[in-house]
C-alpha cells in the first residue's frame, strides 16, 4: 500500500504544477474524509474530458497516487498513453462483454490498499442540465467484493472550461473549479460473503451511490436536484 507519491508520479506532479497552478483555481473541501491507512474507491461525476486532469491534480497535491479507471482508447494515444501506463491508470475496454474482467485489476488494487477512482456513469453525462445520469453497477460491485470505503468525489466547473462534445479548451488563467469529497457511503448492511453475487445488494448499493452523488452535486451547485435520474439510452428521466 502507498498513499504517497513516488517515482514517475512525483515527476508528473511537477509537470502538472507548471500548468495547473496558473490555469485553475480549485476550491477543495473534504480531504479529511480520505482514509490514510487502507484502500478506497472514489466515485466521481463526469462533466468534461478534463475531469481526470483536475482529479489527478487534487490528489497529487494531497500526496495520494490515484489509479483512475479510464477508457482503453486513451492508452493508445502517443505520449498520453505512455504517461497513463507509467502512472498505473487502469484501462477499461467499454466493448468487453466480461464486466468481471474489466473490474478485476481495480479490485486487486483496492485489496492492495490503493486509491482507485471510477466514473460510474461510464461516460460524460448527457443530462440536459448536467446532473449525474444513471450509473452502472461497477462501483457497487467493487465495493461489495473488496469491502473498501466508497468516497464521493464531486466537482463542478470543468464543463465551463471544456464543454462536452467540444475540442475547445479555455486556457485563461484562474478558471474556477469546486471539489467536494464526501464521507463514506454507508453500505455496511449490504456487505456479505457473497459480495457482488448478491444481485439485490448490488442494486441497492448502486441506488445509494446514485442518490449520494446527485444529492452532493445539488449541495455543491446550491440547487434542488430534479426528480429521477437521466437515462442516456431512453433520453428521459426515470426513477432511481
Amino acid at each position: 500500500m502507498t498513499h504517497r507519491l513516488t517515482g514517475f508520479y512525483r515527476f508528473a506532479r511537477g509537470v502538472f504544477r507548471s500548468f495547473m497552478v496558473p490555469w485553475m483555481k480549485i476550491d477543495v473541501q473534504g480531504l479529511e474524509n480520505l482514509p490514510k491507512d487502507r484502500g478506497y474507491l472514489l466515485v466521481c461525476n463526469h462533466l468534461s474530458n478534463i475531469d481526470a486532469v483536475c482529479l489527478l491534480w487534487v490528489m497529487m497535491k494531497a500526496d495520494v497516487p490515484v489509479r483512475i479507471m479510464a477508457k482503453s482508447e486513451l492508452f493508445k494515444v502517443p505520449l498520453l498513453g505512455g504517461a497513463m501506463r507509467r502512472m498505473q491508470l487502469l484501462p477499461v475496454d467499454r466493448k468487453s462483454k466480461e464486466p468481471g474482467a474489466i473490474l478485476a485489476s481495480a479490485a486487486k488494487a483496492l485489496r492492495d490498499g490503493e486509491c482507485v477512482a471510477i466514473y460510474p456513469e461510464g461516460t460524460l453525462t448527457t443530462d440536459p442540465e448536467e446532473w449525474p445520469m444513471r450509473i452502472k453497477t461497477g462501483a457497487a460491485r467493487l465495493a461489495l467484493d473488496t469491502g473498501v470505503d466508497v468516497i464521493p468525489f464531486i466537482h463542478w466547473g470543468e464543463q465551463k472550461i471544456m464543454r462536452s462534445g467540444s475540442a475547445l479548451i479555455d486556457f485563461r488563467p484562474q478558471r474556477k473549479v469546486s471539489v467536494r469529497i464526501g464521507q463514506p457511503i454507508d453500505l455496511d448492511d449490504l456487505r456479505h460473503d457473497t459480495g457482488s453475487a448478491d444481485h439485490h445488494a448490488v442494486d441497492e448499493a448502486t441506488a445509494r451511490i446514485q442518490r449520494t452523488m446527485i444529492d452532493q452535486v445539488a449541495a455543491l451547485r446550491g440547487e434542488d436536484a430534479p426528480q429521477g435520474v437521466w437515462d442516456r439510452k431512453l433520453k428521459k428521466r426515470v426513477e432511481i
